[in-house]
């Protein structure tokens, strides 16, 4: 009895602590204000990435009618890391999601007419 009383115990002691320490680390990997990037242009579909220097790519969101004139060129963009939600399901099978990273534009600088190669 005593031991099953330990356990009990216990159980309810992680249950009370794993939220917490959970939403300590989700809150610590979301950047404090505004992030800036800097990089290559590249358009695919309707579909924009950033290219920065170093190879590190960029799913762009927003500003597309921003984007649309700029693919090739070097910019700077101002904006925040994000999530985004999307629907991976086929027809006549169980519908799904899926979640993507994503850097969603808040300003465009045009930095220069072509990219410098990395």
């Amino acid at each position: 009895m005593h031991k099953r009383s330990i356990l009990v115990l216990l159980l309810l002691n992680l249950i009370t602590w794993l939220p917490a320490a959970q939403s300590v680390g989700e809150d610590s990997g979301k950047a404090s204000g505004p992030v800036t990037l800097d990089g290559c242009l590249q358009s695919d579909n309707g579909h924009y990435m950033l290219v920065e220097k170093d190879g590190t790519p960029h799913q762009l969101t927003g500003a597309a009618n921003k984007l649309k004139r700029l693919v090739d060129h070097q910019i700077e963009v101002t904006g925040e890391p994000t999530t985004e939600t999307i629907d991976t399901s086929q027809a006549g099978i169980a519908s799904s999601a899926a979640e993507r990273r994503v850097f969603r534009v808040k300003t465009v600088t045009e930095k220069a007419k072509s990219c410098t190669a990395p």
